[in-house]
């Protein structure tokens, strides 16, 4: 087992995810829906996964943006989200179609973590998506890829941000 998964909602009932997220592969990465608000605790490890939010709030606490990445195998995206309050902390998310996505407005805050290597033909921002405010304290969106066809002509279109709000940026590589 390359770590543990343990998700608290925010009446601290715990739910260990260990055998899910273990059993992710990289031909098959576990999905996880999370549909109370809580905290997502990730230790140290890659984990073939991916988070499919429901709650209104939602922590995602790694141990180390360098020992611990949720990996989405390229299956879809990394972290997906309606309308939410999203924290992320001291951990990586790559190899996604997108790394972050949100499809209402939303608050995401990226604190010591990093996007990357996430890639898409079919969209752009394949690092962030979102609508609402994103917020990235000493984190990094880098080495992320889209493509798009458009007019029967190969235009590319960023592969890093897309945020329909605002962005505020301290101590970020983008």
């Amino acid at each position: 087992t390359p770590g543990t998964g343990v998700w608290f909602d925010d009446g601290t009932v715990a739910l260990d995810l260990t055998a899910d997220f273990a059993a992710g592969t990289e031909e098959s990465p576990h999905v996880a829906l999370l549909e109370t608000d809580g905290t997502l605790y990730v230790c140290p490890g890659t984990w073939f996964a991916r988070v499919a939010n429901g709650a209104s709030v939602l922590t995602i606490q790694g141990a180390g943006v360098s020992t611990t990445a949720l990996d989405g195998a390229f299956a879809g995206t990394v972290v997906g989200s309606g309308s939410t309050t999203l924290t992320v902390r001291d951990i990586t998310l790559q190899h996604g179609t997108t790394g972050i996505a949100t499809s209402g407005a939303s608050t995401v805050t990226l604190v010591d973590s990093a996007v990357t290597g996430n890639r898409a033909e079919s969209r752009d921002a394949v690092g962030v998506r979102m609508t609402g405010q994103l917020e990235l304290q000493g984190s990094q969106v880098v080495d992320n890829h889209a493509s798009h066809t458009l007019y029967s002509s190969n235009t590319c279109y960023g592969g890093g941000i897309h945020v329909r709000g605002g962005l505020v940026a301290t101590d970020s590589l983008i």
